[in-house]
């Protein structure tokens, strides 16, 4: 903070209103591209770290993006791999982000290892990377009533983080 006190209004007013801009380009990626209507389903900050600066790299053009981000997203959801890491290990990641945009994955390893014995013993509970992970695909396959077989909409249920919705 002391550092910024020597920076002119203007630059900081205009940081400010950037970094406003991209975290509602984030926002948009979160919603168009995994059906992710709540900050509550993005359980790591560090996710939400590496997305913000891959569309910085990509120069707020989402288009750039590429699809092993998503790949990146849900592996990381699914395995748990930020819980408990500290800030070095996920600065880490957020500093290779622009070898996984070039399609290298060393420092941030997007394989998934998720075994069916996972889901079935675990619980569904708020704010937990695997229950917002689950969620997410739910939403991202489609999720259909068991009743009429019609499509729910996401809305409905990625809007607010709540076992009530997966009854």
């Amino acid at each position: 903070m002391l550092t910024l006190r020597d920076e002119n209004s203007k630059r900081l007013n205009d940081s400010v209103s950037l970094l406003f801009e991209r975290l509602c380009l984030v926002a948009a990626y979160f919603k168009s591209r995994l059906n992710i209507y709540s900050s509550e389903y993005v359980p790591y900050e560090g996710q939400l770290l590496v997305i913000y600066k891959a569309v910085k790299a990509a120069n707020n053009d989402m288009g750039k993006l590429p699809d092993t981000l998503i790949s990146w997203y849900w592996a990381v959801g699914f395995n748990e791999s930020l819980r408990g890491k500290p800030d070095h290990y996920v600065a880490r990641a957020v500093r290779s982000i622009d070898d996984l945009l070039a399609g290298k994955v060393r420092g941030v390893e997007p394989r998934l290892d998720l075994k069916a014995i996972n889901l079935l013993e675990r619980r569904f509970i708020q704010g937990k990377a695997l229950s917002a992970s689950v969620a997410g695909l739910f939403a991202h396959a489609g999720a259909k009533s068991l009743f009429t077989g019609v499509t729910i909409p996401v809305e409905s249920y990625m809007t607010e983080f709540s076992g009530f919705h997966f009854q």
